[in-house]
């Protein structure tokens, strides 16, 4: 492996402390969907029940944002921090 492929490109910074409480793949994917969020706010779209909020299909996700996993290892991630 390179070396630069260690901090070039678009980088997902994760808390370790986030990580030790939702599990790393779930800290990956709420701190994306912070991000985006936060994004919408600056950018004052889209509110939904005086919310920011992001929206993505599985398959979007996964392609976009995470094209490292499979779209049922993403669907699993998400329904994991729903239920939590």
């Amino acid at each position: 492996m390179s070396e630069y492929l260690l901090m070039d490109g678009t980088q997902i910074p994760v808390l370790s402390e986030l990580a030790q409480v939702v599990g790393l793949n779930e800290a990956i994917v709420l701190q994306e969907v912070y991000y985006w969020c936060k994004v919408n706010k600056r950018e004052n779209r889209p509110i939904h029940d005086g919310y920011y909020w992001v929206y993505n299909s599985y398959e979007e996700w996964t392609d976009r944002h995470f094209p490292w996993w499979h779209k049922d290892t993403v669907r699993g991630i998400f329904t994991r921090l729903e239920k939590n």
